[in-house]
């Protein structure tokens, strides 16, 4: 067989070139991309070890610092070499950055050039400690300008700022899976909000960052979210912090230990995937609290006075095990969101009648088999969702001026009389598919001039008659009907050309017949 040279040629290089993979480092920084050209640093800044996107010539760690030697295939051959042999190959990538400071004298070259050659990247994204640093886009005179929000910050990153520069910052956000404990908060004086999240791949993974003392200089924070941290080290600071309007607590270790009493100055409260069987009762009489966020614990019983919570509007215990929910409320109460979606409630006492500000209710995923009592005379009600529920009946003629979607998807309503929905004329969004619906109430939208989507998916309806809608106009040219089901359907004469007049797909097998 001959050989193709020039074949052979493109094939070792292809593979030269694919037989050191590259590493992939993510940028964890949202900072904006100011694309400003580097140079150089503002009298008494220097310039960081970080460059832009698109690098310049060479730079130096500093002024004084020459360009170090490349290593030569030989002297990294020997780092490798001291490695114990009985550790794995992830576990010397994962172990380099140690290993490789520790023997730099030996080897002679600075821990700065061991490390880059080792991943493959030029010496000016790594600090003289040999740490690699991920890319700002932007230098310290740049920051300077643009200083108030620091977002998935590394914490060798904040220390290259000065004093100066850390006073500025409002905002900051820690996300990282390798954040140090050593870290602190030194020099953020002005700091209002702070964001403290370790990613992990695994559910059972949490960090001890921080240590005692992170917010020990940090008396101007109003707003703290934690996640999948162990906050033991610091619970006196956190306790402690008088100015902290927003505590968010999600999937962290130690929370049983936080005396919620020294809190009551928290306006809004978030504890989410911490495993709580019932609700803090400190935290039901705080009289500044504005929203409440309890989603995706096992709470089985909720017991609430809203009279105890006058500010309180928003109001969240979704994803739980609840089977009773009891709301005692007042006529000053100003809840306006409500959910309790995907819980066990078969039913909820609560006297809709005195919450007059609620504009959103969520029931959805619940075993409700009854529409709920009064929930119609909310005056300000404007979206109702019921869906996913065994509700067998509407209320009769319940009137409501303000409700602009209802959703009862899935449920058990079989059949409904004439005029369903007439006493909610402002509807703009209905949605009663896969009800078990073999024939559609007559005047089905009767007074619904506003509305703008009917869903009728996944029923079994054998036959639409003329009287389901009104005769065809220009009325309802807008009106979005989605009638997919398996079945066949006949559809009278009239019904047909008011879906022809308006916006329906009718993705479906259908006969058209005159009425008979």
């Amino acid at each position: 067989m001959n050989s193709h040279p020039a074949k052979n040629e493109l094939l070792s290089q292809a593979s030269s070139q694919t037989s050191k993979p590259k590493k992939d480092f993510k940028q964890t920084t949202s900072l904006p991309d100011l694309k400003i050209a580097p140079t150089e640093a503002p009298p008494g800044y220097p310039m960081l070890d970080i460059l832009p996107s698109e690098l310049p010539p060479p730079y130096t760690v500093s002024d004084t610092e020459p360009v170090p030697k490349k290593a030569s295939p030989e002297e990294k051959e020997s780092v490798s070499e001291n490695l114990p042999s009985s550790i794995s190959q992830n576990a010397k990538r994962q172990s380099r950055f140690g290993f490789l400071t520790q023997n730099k004298k030996r080897q002679g070259l600075s821990p700065q050039q061991l490390v880059a050659d080792e991943l493959g990247v030029k010496a000016d994204y790594i600090n003289e400690k040999g740490v690699f640093l991920r890319r700002l886009n932007c230098t310290i005179d740049a920051i300077q300008k643009q200083l108030s929000h620091l977002h998935n910050t590394e914490y060798t990153q904040i220390s290259l700022l000065t004093p100066q520069n850390l006073e500025k910052v409002t905002e900051l956000t820690l996300e990282s899976g390798r954040t140090q404990s050593e870290f602190e908060l030194h020099g953020l004086t002005n700091l209002k909000k702070l964001t403290l999240k370790y990613q992990h791949n695994f559910i059972s993974h949490y960090s001890n960052f921080p240590k005692a003392g992170i917010l020990h200089n940090t008396p101007n924070l109003e707003q703290l979210h934690i996640e999948r941290i162990d906050i033991k080290n610091f619970l006196f600071e956190l306790e402690n912090l008088k100015m902290l309007k927003n505590l968010s607590l999600k999937m962290t270790l130690s929370h049983p230990l936080i005396d919620y009493k020294k809190l009551s100055h928290l306006e809004e409260v978030s504890l989410i995937k911490l495993g709580l069987e019932q609700i803090p009762q400190e935290i039901l009489s705080y009289s500044h609290l504005s929203c409440l966020n309890l989603k995706e614990n096992k709470i089985k019983e909720a017991y609430i006075n809203l009279q105890q919570q006058p500010l309180l509007a928003e109001l969240n215990l979704s994803s739980n095990e609840l089977e009773k929910f009891t709301a005692r409320t007042g006529k000053s109460t100003r809840l306006k969101w409500l959910s309790l979606r995907k819980n066990k409630l078969k039913e909820i006492d609560v006297d809709f009648i005195n919450l007059q500000e609620l504009r959103f209710i969520d029931l959805n995923q619940n075993k409700l088999t009854q529409f709920p009592n009064n929930i119609l005379c909310i005056d300000n009600l404007e979206k109702l969702n019921l869906s996913n529920n065994l509700i067998t009946t509407l209320p009769h003629r319940t009137q409501n001026t303000s409700l602009t979607e209802l959703n009862l998807y899935d449920n058990r309503l079989g059949k409904l009389e004439p005029y369903p929905f007439a006493n909610l004329p402002n509807l703009e969004s209905l949605n009663i598919g896969k009800n078990g619906f073999w024939k559609l109430p007559s005047n089905l939208i009767e007074n619904l001039r506003n509305l703008k989507h009917l869903s009728l998916e996944l029923n079994v309806i054998q036959i639409i008659s003329n009287d389901v809608f009104p005769p065809p106009s220009n009325e309802f040219r807008e009106l979005e009907i989605n009638i997919k089901q398996s079945r066949d359907i006949i559809i009278e004469e009239l019904a047909y050309l008011f879906l022809l007049r308006s916006n329906t797909d009718l993705m479906i097998n259908f006969k058209v017949i005159e009425h008979s």
